[in-house]
């Protein structure tokens, strides 16, 4: 009876892999001609908010609630229209997840009293969010 054993114990290192199938490097330019010939130009596309404009709008966001809070109903409702008008290109899938991960980060670092306070604006402006007649259901 032959026993057969994991690759992972058999090779365990680029060494034994090289000798036991004979590899070399290829230093030809056609070996996988499909990663330098024909390839897609890169393309930017100034509507996709990159990265630092989710962070910008998620601090103009929280600091907008912050300042509002004490203002009538009517106005907050205003002000917090404009604010998710103005950046409906942000309100995606990507800012929800950047979002998500910024509060747990955020949160877990400050004093209780502040995390606290910090949980109820963002609660504030999810709520503003899901008020929002103009954003997708699925983003809600």
């Amino acid at each position: 009876m032959s026993q057969s054993l994991a690759i992972s114990q058999t090779i365990t290192n680029m060494a034994q892999l090289q000798e036991r199938f004979t590899l070399i490097p290829a230093d030809s330019d056609l070996f996988f001609p499909e990663w330098h010939d024909n390839l897609p130009e890169l393309t930017f596309n100034p509507r996709q908010p990159n990265r630092n404009a989710y962070y910008e709008f998620l601090n103009e966001a929280l600091q907008t609630i912050r300042r509002i809070k004490d203002k009538d109903i009517k106005d907050q409702r205003r002000q917090g229209e404009e604010l998710l008008e103005s950046n409906l290109d942000k309100l995606d899938d990507k800012f929800s997840k950047m979002l998500r991960s910024w509060a747990k980060a955020k949160l877990s670092t400050v004093e209780p009293e502040e995390a606290q306070t910090i949980a109820g604006l963002i609660h504030d402006f999810c709520t503003y969010i899901a008020q929002f007649p103009r954003i997708k259901p699925e983003i809600k």
